[in-house]
C-alpha cells in the first residue's frame, strides 16, 4: 500500500520589523521612551489601556523616531483580533501623533459606511455610551477639541484635532470626481496628514489578486496617492484578517506590521469570552428551542448571583434570506404553541439523548421548576418584539439600514434577545451579550461560507463586562468556578452535523486562530495507533464497553434464591471436607522439623 504524502505545513511568517520591535536591544536604544502611558493618553481616554495595546502604541513610537520615518515607515498595520480594542488603540494614537508629532489632520476611512458613523460616535460624540476619550480632552493645562470636518481648513486652529470621516467610496467619488464642498487633494497636501484605514483588508484586494474588482483596486491606489501628497503623510492601517502566507501581501507587509495580537492570544489571555462548539443532531426548531433553554438558563444565573441587567442573545444564521425569514416564522409559531406539557416533554426527552454538558446543565435545572412559569417567561422575553430580522435583499451592507443598525449596536441595553440573519455581521458589528449563535439548515458548506462563519464567531468571542459583587471586568473571572457559572463567559456557537461542513469551519477557524472547545459531557483522550493495528478485524469491527457503577440494595441478594439457584428442583449432594491448619516448627536447628495437623473445620451432608 502506498504511503500517503504527509501535509505540507505551512511556513512559519516572518515579521521582520514586528521582529526587531520586540527585540530587547532596540527597545533598550529608544530609552523607554514609553515604558510607561503617557499621562496626557492615560488622562483623557475612558478605558485603561491593557499591555498588548500599551505595547503597539510602544511600537508605533518606535517606529516615529527611527532614522527615515517619514520616507521608510509612513504605511503601517495594527494587526489585531477582532474586538481586541482597535479602536482604543486607534483614539491613543490620535492624542500621541497630536502631542508628540504635531498631527492635527486626521482622515478616518474603511469600506462600510456604518463603521464609519459608528467610529464618528466613539470619537466625537461625548454623551454617547461608547465615546472613547475623557470629557474634556485636556493636555498639559488646554482643552482639547476633536472637530469634525468635511474639508480642512486652510489655518490650523491651536488646541484642535481635526478628522474627516467617509467610507471610502466616497472619499474615491471626492477625489477621482470632485464637487462643490467635497474634499480636495489641496487641503490634504497642504498640512501633514494620518489616514486612519479601518478593515484594511479591503484595500489590498490590488495587491491580493489581478482578478479582484476594480473598485478595490481603486481605493488601493487612491490611499497611495493620499499618502503622496504630502511627504509627511502617515497611513495606519487596522485589521483582524490578513493573509501573509499569500506573497504578495507578504512581500508589501513584512515591514510594516508593528503590533500582532491574533484570536487565540487575545481568548487564551482571558480577554474574550471561551468558545464552545456544540455540534446539534436535531431538527431546526429543537435546536432553536434548546438554544432558548440555554440562554434562559444564563439568564436565571445571573439573576441568582445578583448580576444586574444581564441579558443574553441569540443569533439565528441561516443560508438564505428565504430560509432565514421561513425559520423566524417557525420560531415566532414555536413560541405561541409553546405548553408547559410540550416543553416538559422535550426536556425529558432530550435530556436522555445529548452528549451537551451545557444542555444538560440548563434540562437538569429545567425539569427542577414549574414549566408552566418557565413557558410564560419564555414567552415574554421572546416575544415578536424582541426578536430582530436583520436580512437586507441587495449587495447592501444591513448595518446601513440605520434602524436595525441602532438595535444592533444597543444590544447590551435595549429588549432585544433574538437576531435572524444570513450574513455581513461579521464586521462592523460590536455586540458584546452574543451568547448563542445557532446554525440553520444543512446547505452552504464551501470553504468561503465557513471562513465568514469564524470570522462571525470571532465577533461574537467578545467579552461582556458585567457587573459582579459591585465590580466591572473585561477578562474573565470564572475560569475556575463550577460549569453552570463558567457559562456567563462562553459563547456556544451549535453547528449542523454534516462532515464536510465540520471540516470546512475546523480550517477556517484555524486560519484566524480561533481556539474552540468542544462540549461534552465525556472528556475525549486521543491516542496515536500503529497503522498494522488499524488494519486488525478488531479495530474496524470491534465493539468498546464500559462498566457502569450502579447502587444495588441489600434486598437484591438476600436470599440465594436472588443469586438464579432453584432449590426446590436442586439435588442433594453428599459432601465431607474439612479444612486443615497445618503447622511447622523448625526450632532453634532447621535441619529439626516437626508437624502437626489439626481438623478445624469440617461439613458433613445433612441427614
Amino acid at each position: 500500500m502506498p504511503r500517503k504524502k504527509k501535509a505540507k505545513q505551512e511556513e512559519k511568517i516572518e515579521l521582520k520589523l514586528l521582529n526587531a520591535l520586540n527585540s530587547t536591544d532596540l527597545f533598550s536604544q529608544q530609552n523607554n521612551r514609553m515604558d510607561r502611558l503617557p499621562l496626557y493618553i492615560s488622562d483623557n481616554m475612558k478605558h485603561h489601556l491593557r499591555p498588548y495595546q500599551l505595547d503597539a502604541l510602544r511600537h508605533l513610537d518606535t517606529v516615529r523616531h527611527m532614522q527615515g520615518a517619514d520616507e521608510l515607515y509612513n504605511q503601517l498595520m495594527f494587526y489585531m483580533a477582532t474586538g481586541s480594542g482597535k479602536t482604543d488603540i486607534m483614539a491613543a494614537t490620535i492624542l500621541y501623533l497630536y502631542h508628540e508629532c504635531g498631527y492635527q489632520c486626521f482622515l478616518f476611512t474603511t469600506h462600510t459606511t456604518a463603521v464609519v458613523a459608528k467610529t464618528f460616535d466613539n470619537f466625537t460624540n461625548s454623551s454617547s455610551p461608547k465615546y472613547l476619550f475623557s470629557d474634556p480632552i485636556t493636555i498639559e493645562g488646554n482643552h482639547i477639541t476633536i472637530r469634525p470636518v468635511e474639508e480642512y481648513p486652510t489655518e490650523l486652529e491651536n488646541n484642535t484635532i481635526y478628522i474627516k470621516f467617509t467610507g471610502i467610496q466616497q472619499l474615491s467619488n471626492d477625489i477621482y470626481s470632485p464637487c462643490e464642498n467635497s474634499i480636495t487633494e489641496d487641503s490634504m497636501g497642504r498640512n501633514k496628514l494620518v489616514i486612519l484605514a479601518d478593515e484594511a483588508h479591503h484595500f489590498n484586494v490590488g495587491t491580493r489578486s489581478k482578478k479582484a474588482n476594480q473598485d478595490s483596486r481603486n481605493w488601493e491606489h487612491l490611499l497611495d496617492h493620499i499618502r503622496g501628497l504630502n511627504r509627511q503623510n502617515l497611513q495606519l492601517e487596522f485589521t483582524a484578517t490578513i493573509d501573509l502566507h499569500n506573497p504578495e501581501i507578504y512581500q508589501k507587509y513584512q515591514n510594516r506590521i508593528i503590533s500582532e495580537y491574533d484570536l487565540g492570544k487575545f481568548i487564551n489571555d482571558g480577554y474574550s469570552k471561551k468558545v464552545y462548539r456544540l455540534q446539534a443532531n436535531n431538527s431546526d426548531e429543537s435546536k432553536m428551542l434548546n438554544a432558548l433553554l440555554l440562554s434562559q438558563y444564563r439568564k436565571r444565573i445571573a439573576l441568582n448571583m445578583d448580576i444586574p441587567d444581564f441579558k443574553p442573545v441569540i443569533l439565528f444564521k441561516s443560508n438564505t434570506i428565504k430560509m432565514s425569514n421561513d425559520t423566524e416564522q417557525v420560531f415566532h409559531e414555536m413560541i405561541d404553541g409553546l405548553t408547559s406539557e410540550s416543553l416538559q416533554d422535550f426536556v425529558q426527552s432530550q435530556d436522555k439523548s445529548t452528549q451537551s454538558e451545557a444542555l444538560h446543565l440548563a434540562y437538569q435545572y429545567w425539569l427542577k421548576q414549574d414549566f408552566a412559569e418557565t413557558v410564560s417567561e419564555l414567552k415574554r422575553d421572546f416575544r415578536r418584539f424582541n426578536v430582530i430580522n436583520a436580512n437586507d435583499s441587495g449587495s447592501k451592507d444591513i448595518l446601513d439600514d440605520t434602524s436595525v443598525a441602532q438595535k444592533l449596536n444597543t444590544l447590551e441595553t435595549n429588549s432585544v434577545r433574538a437576531v435572524f440573519a444570513v450574513a455581513k455581521l461579521s464586521e462592523g458589528w460590536d455586540v458584546l451579550n452574543l451568547y448563542d449563535i445557532v446554525r440553520i439548515g444543512e446547505k452552504n458548506i464551501k470553504p468561503k461560507d465557513t471562513n465568514s462563519e469564524a470570522q462571525l464567531i470571532g465577533r461574537g468571542a467578545r467579552y461582556n463586562p458585567f457587573i459582579y459583587q459591585g465590580k466591572r471586568s473585561y477578562k474573565r473571572r470564572f475560569d475556575e468556578r463550577k460549569p453552570e457559572i463558567q457559562l456567563l463567559e462562553r459563547l456556544y456557537y451549535h453547528t449542523i452535523n454534516n462532515p464536510q461542513y465540520l471540516e470546512n469551519l475546523r480550517k477556517s477557524l484555524d486560519a484566524i486562530n480561533l481556539p474552540v472547545n468542544e462540549d461534552t459531557k465525556y472528556q475525549t483522550h486521543e491516542a496515536i495507533v500503529r497503522p498494522s493495528f488499524k488494519r486488525t478485524a478488531i479495530y474496524n469491527h470491534g465493539n468498546i464497553y464500559y462498566n457502569k457503577v450502579v447502587n444495588v440494595p441489600a434486598s437484591s441478594y438476600d436470599s440465594i434464591k436472588k443469586y438464579g439457584i432453584d432449590t426446590e428442583s436442586a439435588s442433594v449432594i453428599d459432601l465431607e471436607d474439612a479444612t486443615t491448619e497445618r503447622n511447622y516448627d523448625t526450632g532453634a536447628d532447621k535441619h529439626e522439623l516437626s508437624s502437626s495437623h489439626v481438623i478445624i473445620a469440617a461439613l458433613v451432608p445433612c441427614q
